[in-house]
């Protein structure tokens, strides 16, 4: 049985979209609307989330020559800005691969991205801490 794209529920009479040359499965017009707006927001903002990972991980590259040349603190404040980048990163654009977006949907893909981000957020005050102590 087909699945909707959004919701991931089960479908009986499917309501098929076309977007940019690929053809999506949706239960409702809702969930046809609400994906649209999706991919709409996918596009405008790929460069930003590409731009937020870029400067994240080139903190996280320069913080380990911080961390060997200079200062400790400076190395550990540059690594802990990169990390909770990420997190910021993938809160605000809650971005997944389109295999993970077609066994779980967008909703739960959302839901879950944002999770993580939140984690990933949480977690900096006590890397931070750790990696002060060692």
């Amino acid at each position: 049985m087909k699945k909707c794209f959004y919701c991931n529920k089960e479908i009986e009479t499917p309501q098929p979209m076309t977007i940019e040359y690929e053809t999506l499965i949706c239960c409702s017009n809702e969930c046809s609307n609400k994906t649209l707006a999706f991919y709409q927001f996918v596009k405008r903002t790929k460069l930003f989330f590409g731009l937020g990972l870029f400067i994240a991980f080139a903190l996280l590259l320069g913080s380990s020559f911080l961390l060997i040349l200079t200062n400790k603190q400076i190395g550990v404040t540059s690594f802990c800005f990169g990390y909770a980048l990420i997190g910021l990163t993938v809160c605000v654009f809650p971005f997944a691969t389109p295999q993970t977006v077609q066994m779980l949907g967008i909703r739960k893909v959302e839901l879950l991205a944002r999770i993580i981000g939140i984690i990933i957020i949480a977690t900096t005050p006590i890397l931070a801490v750790a990696m002060s102590i060692t």
